[in-house]
């Protein structure tokens, strides 16, 4: 039996610049791996302000990335910096002014101030993209949303009527629900806008993938506290190595190999970087020497006074490099050279930086909450996200003689790498009804 046409949103990546990171480079992968299949497959991108779809070529979005490329600036964008101000105003209002507002009426404050932001992203993005004309959707054929779809507000309720009215099939891939469960980690209006995307796709979506068992348990308490019967979930792996053609590693000047402890995530607050601050400050203040911290990630939310604590401490500053988004050639580099890695997130949807660790051989600390147990199983030692003491401890114990080596040759034995080719094929049986 023929399959149904599939079509693949590319709009996440239509306007992303410079190295492809986290949701994108899942989205580069997927597409790629059913761009190279059997799959009778197409692509669109969403025009947010005249809400309309336009089909378009997975080689006219994607490009190969060169380590010029400019890394993401999520810090420079219109939206980071009206949210910037607008935490300023709040913070020099008098406090007496700020207790008369009553909390409903901040949370509706909050809330339009996130609906500003995400206009003004829809329509500051680039409509100049080269496309195929609009896209002919046909009942049966299958839509399948990849990215990061609340950030186009208008895109899941287009496709929703789509789906009434035409007789689409709508199949969404989720990652968390981080900004529901931890709105702390968040700026205005971010949670409100997420929880309502949820409330959107588990009311319109006729499957869903989810990237961990994590996911998919928070995903079914969500659905269960709003009153919503959830579509069916299926959990998928995610492969452990991005990129869509193999890259040759670069050194990164500076960095000496075998001597560093790598930590690969964003730099924002959910990602926890402050524990480890606290664990070099402390392990500093006893006197002992731990190896250097080079953490590689683009600056996210809510992360200058951790930044600039690293930076401007003469206890840490020059034991803690912090990287910008660099290629995939020198954090491939920076993963063959590392003594091990960490990663001490407060809460995942999955944790890829655990998985590629462990695919280039390399030992890895991570927290032990939500996702992240799921990803390396046993290989991992895991330590409260909360617990820089536990963390320090843990640290120590991987530098013990004879430690990192026995681990290196438990990973290489026992850990199964999952190929994005494989990965493609648990989405393809997913859509199939097959899983």
């Amino acid at each position: 039996m023929k399959r149904p046409r599939v079509w693949i949103d590319l709009s996440d990546i239509s306007t992303w610049k410079g190295h492809y990171t986290g949701i994108q480079r899942v989205v580069v992968s997927l597409s790629g791996q059913f761009a190279a299949s059997e799959e009778d497959v197409r692509f669109f991108v969403y025009n947010q302000r005249r809400n309309e779809f336009l089909r378009t070529q997975l080689s006219t979005i994607t490009r190969p990335e060169t380590d010029d490329m400019p890394a993401p600036d999520r810090a420079s964008s219109l939206g980071v910096r009206l949210k910037a101000l607008m935490r300023w105003t709040y913070a020099h209002t008098p406090t007496r002014i700020q207790r008369v507002v009553p909390p409903e009426r901040r949370r509706q404050i909050r809330a339009a101030g996130g609906k500003m932001i995400s206009s003004l992203r829809a329509n500051g993005r680039s409509t100049s993209l080269p496309t195929d004309g609009p896209a002919q959707f046909e009942r049966g054929d299958i839509v399948l949303v990849l990215g990061a779809a609340w950030e186009r507000p208008g895109l899941l309720p287009s496709l929703a009527k789509l789906r009434q009215d035409h007789g689409i099939k709508l199949h969404c891939l989720i990652y968390d629900l981080i900004p529901v469960i931890q709105p702390q980690f968040f700026g205005p209006g971010l949670p409100e806008r997420y929880t309502k995307f949820m409330f959107e796709l588990a009311a319109n979506s006729d499957g869903i993938m989810a990237i961990s068992q994590s996911t998919s348990r928070d995903f079914g308490t969500f659905c269960t506290s709003v009153g919503i019967i959830a579509p069916p979930v299926s959990v998928i792996r995610l492969g452990d190595n991005p990129e869509l053609q193999p890259v040759k590693s670069v050194p990164v000047v500076g960095i000496e190999s075998e001597s560093y402890i790598l930590a690969v995530g964003s730099f924002e607050a959910r990602k926890n970087y402050a524990l480890l601050y606290s664990v070099w400050k402390q392990a500093a203040l006893n006197g002992q020497i731990l190896p250097r911290l080079v953490i590689v990630g683009s600056k996210g939310w809510a992360a200058g006074d951790t930044l600039a604590a690293m930076q401007l401490d003469p206890d840490v500053a020059e034991a803690i490099t912090v990287l910008g988004g660099i290629s995939r050639a020198r954090l491939t580099w920076l993963y063959q050279n590392a003594m091990f890695t960490i990663y001490p997130s407060t809460y995942e949807g999955w944790g890829l930086p655990i998985a590629e660790s462990l695919a280039y051989g390399k030992p890895c600390l991570a927290s032990n909450t939500s996702s992240m147990p799921e990803v390396g199983g046993d290989l991992v030692d895991y330590f409260n996200p909360l617990d820089p003491q536990g963390c320090l401890l843990a640290i120590k114990a991987y530098l013990e003689p004879g430690a990192l080596a026995a681990h290196h040759e438990r990973i290489q034995s026992e850990f199964k790498t999952t190929s994005w080719a494989a990965t493609l094929q648990q989405v393809q049986r997913n859509l199939a009804g097959e899983e």
